[in-house]
């Protein structure tokens, strides 16, 4: 899948903020090419062009903040002092395709072909925190507190999509 574009067909430049060394610049270039070609980063594009770009450096980790014309939003967030990875798409339009296929891909992308043994079958559901009406359903995995999350809204919508580890 093709990385995100801003107008003109270049991929986007982002904004850096924070404790800049060339190692995090370094950390978020490779964390920037990673998330762009992921299934997250592209739910939330839904074939909208980048509008804005910001990276945030503090100390060791990085974060990335897209926004997309649609109103989409997209955050991945790498710590590797604490082994934190975690990506966050906020959905402006329904995904082009069923939320479970975008969750399962997001982990073998970031897994590799065996993800981090979410049981997929066994999903919690309660009410999203901060969302009245919203519900969560969370996959828990075996591997490094690993969990893929899809939010609904209140009338059933789904509205973010994630995926995150702790080792």
């Amino acid at each position: 899948m093709a990385p995100a574009t801003v107008a003109g067909g270049e991929p986007p430049a982002c904004e850096s903020l924070g404790d800049v060394t060339s190692a995090n610049r370094q950390a978020a270039g490779e964390l920037q090419r990673s998330v762009e070609a992921g299934a997250l980063f592209s739910a939330a594009a839904a074939g909208t062009g980048v509008q804005g770009c910001s990276v945030w450096h503090a100390g060791g980790s990085v974060e990335l903040l897209y926004r997309f014309r649609s109103g989409g939003q997209f955050t991945a967030k790498r710590d590797p002092a604490i082994e934190l990875t975690e990506q966050r798409a906020k959905l402006a339009l329904p995904p082009a395709e069923d939320p479970l296929r975008v969750l399962r891909r997001a982990e073998r992308q970031a897994f590799g072909e065996q993800g981090c043994g979410i049981d997929w079958a066994h999903p919690d559901t309660d009410a999203a925190q901060g969302e009245p009406g919203a519900i969560d359903t969370v996959w828990q995995g075996q591997t490094c507190n690993c969990r893929a999350r899809a939010r609904r809204d209140a009338l059933g919508a789904v509205i973010e999509l994630a995926l995150s580890s702790a080792c």
